[in-house]
């Protein structure tokens, strides 16, 4: 029981060190604003990308998803 014990440590301990290179991000690769609002195509590729965040229409009555016809 007392290796069982010491087993199930060792594996809790490796689990939490294990993902530090997981959490870690480079920013570096990612465009500035002022990158993204220099020129007009990288402008409609952000603005593209944030439109597709945006929900479909609700409908008001019974707050239903309408399809856009």
């Amino acid at each position: 029981m007392k290796k069982l014990r010491y087993i199930i440590i060792a594996f809790l301990s490796l689990g939490l060190f294990s993902c530090s290179d997981y959490l870690e991000h480079n920013f570096n690769d990612q465009m500035t604003i002022e990158e993204v609002f220099s020129k007009r195509p990288t402008t409609e590729r952000f603005l593209a990308g944030l439109y597709g965040y945006i929900p479909e229409e609700i409908n008001a009555y019974d707050q239903s998803f309408c399809p856009l016809r």
